[in-house]
């Protein structure tokens, strides 16, 4: 009985620490995306610091949904 317990809670947290490292790739996905659409829009005449500010408001953004 115990060791089914424990079984479990180290399933529980597997899965958790599984949906965090997917999360943290969409994200990085997604801001990949997000710079090569920027890019595809505007060409190179936006600065990386203005890129970079463009992928951090879509990332917090995205955050809220």
């Amino acid at each position: 009985r115990r060791e089914a317990e424990e079984i479990k809670a180290r399933a529980k947290e597997e899965a958790e620490q599984e949906r965090q490292q997917i999360a943290a790739d969409l994200q990085k996905q997604a801001a990949e995306l997000s710079m090569h659409i920027t890019r595809k829009v505007v060409g190179d005449a936006i600065d990386p610091s203005a890129q970079r500010k463009l992928v951090d408001k879509f990332l917090a953004e995205l955050g809220e949904a």
